[in-house]
């Protein structure tokens, strides 16, 4: 798996999320992209946005600063159907 975070220098949850993004990429051994944005980026409606792709193709994505826990659990739920279907 592979995030990429879109992200604004002026956004608090942004800065909220960095943190914890780094918490997970760290433990779990994750790449992870940061992608500064403006609200002309395609497909970004929201910041912070994190997208998690998987051999090059999106398989999910969350925006706004959700706490570490239920990132894990979200991210646990996309390993197991990587493992299961692709």
């Amino acid at each position: 798996m592979e995030l990429t975070f879109y992200y604004r220098s002026t956004c608090g949850s942004c800065r909220k999320l960095s943190a914890t993004l780094d918490q997970i990429i760290e433990k779990r051994k994750l790449a992870m992209r940061t992608i500064l944005t403006d609200k002309h980026t395609l497909g970004i409606i929201y910041v912070p946005t994190v997208i998690i792709s998987h051999q090059g193709s999106e398989i999910g994505r969350f925006t706004s600063a959700l706490s570490k826990s239920v990132i894990e659990k979200y991210l646990d739920e996309l390993q197991d159907y990587i493992d299961k279907h692709l």
